[in-house]
């Protein structure tokens, strides 16, 4: 099972909103440690792209200025890449919410499909809440 978060935009109707949520897998990003860039970009995290290759950068003229060993270099670099695949779902949090985007709540399941089903089934349940005021979150399961 995994888990993902639920982002929606902050302005709009319940329909809306509901058709531009976002949902994003926690946990290790294969596709963030094998193609950095692309990943990134497809994504719109234009800000830590930014960051990514200048950090990337630095620690490559850094390593040749101290006149690292090739290997060493390798495995810094590397090493930056992992950092960035197991904080990919943190990160693009972080760019959805400057997008004005909401993290909602957190649903489970076996994979994407499943889990934009639950999202979709948790929403248009007829349940009454006990406080009419207060609108149920999408991601909530009903009591």
């Amino acid at each position: 099972m995994h888990v993902y978060s639920v982002y929606f935009p902050a302005e709009g109707d319940r329909r809306t909103r509901l058709e531009k949520a976002v949902l994003v897998k926690d946990g290790f990003s294969w596709p963030a440690l094998f193609f950095s860039w692309l990943f990134l970009a497809f994504h719109r995290m234009w800000i830590v792209l930014i960051l990514y290759s200048a950090l990337m950068v630095i620690a490559a003229v850094t390593c040749a200025l101290l006149k690292a060993p090739p290997q060493i270099t390798i495995l810094v670099l590397v090493g930056i890449s992992v950092l960035l695949a197991l904080e990919a779902s943190g990160l693009r949090g972080w760019s959805l919410s400057r997008r004005g985007y909401e993290m909602q709540g957190m649903i489970t399941a076996a994979n994407l499909i499943q889990a934009e089903a639950k999202l979709f089934e948790n929403s248009f349940e007829d349940t009454p809440s006990e406080d009419p005021a207060r609108e149920q979150s999408p991601c909530e399961s009903p009591s």
